[in-house]
């Protein structure tokens, strides 16, 4: 494939005209081809800082970059499907924690209303029917009556605060008839 250099350049004068093929140029243009010759006679040769390439070889391609703009897109759009999934289970879960709610504060209704209904007097009183229970006898007050005891009088005599042993000798001596040792001094 042959390329022109002056491609994109027009010619001065329409076709058909003396000056066929001829080209206007303005004064400070060039032709492609001398520009490029001029540049590389321009260029001094100097030597240059030794540098690493790591740059060229750590640059990104372009499918490359691509890659990774989709891989970030993806990661956003996985965190936020995540958190809309986990907001979407919570709601369900204190939405169904507030139906239990409703079902215990109406389960709680009904047992104070049986409660209610145990501790009226007539089911008290029917209950105590079948099992077969009276009602008690009123209270009566027992009357006074003055008691005959003499609150002047000496008190009786204490008991005998001897040893247990000399009361148990007592008691024998006594029933087979014998003296008190202790009474006749011995």
């Amino acid at each position: 494939m042959v390329t022109n250099p002056n491609i994109g350049l027009r010619p001065i004068r329409p076709r058909g005209s003396a000056l066929a093929g001829a080209v206007r140029l303005p004064a400070h243009a060039q032709l492609r081809s001398q520009r490029s010759r001029r540049r590389r006679r321009e260029r001094l040769s100097l030597p240059q800082p030794a540098t690493l390439d790591l740059g060229r070889r750590l640059r990104l391609g372009s499918f490359a970059r691509v890659y990774i703009l989709v891989g970030a897109v993806l990661a956003v759009v996985l965190l936020y499907l995540l958190q809309v999934a986990t907001a979407t289970q919570q709601s369900y879960e204190i939405g169904q924690l507030q139906r239990q709610q409703t079902d215990l504060l109406a389960e709680q209704d009904q047992l104070r209303y049986q409660e209610a209904a145990l501790r009226s007097p007539s089911k008290v009183e029917q209950q105590a029917a079948q099992a077969s229970l009276t009602r008690p006898v009123p209270y009566r007050y027992v009357d006074y009556r003055p008691v005959d005891l003499n609150l002047e009088a000496p008190p009786p005599a204490a008991p005998d605060s001897s040893p247990l042993w000399q009361r148990s000798l007592a008691s024998l001596d006594r029933a087979f008839g014998g003296q008190d040792a202790l009474a006749k001094g011995r």
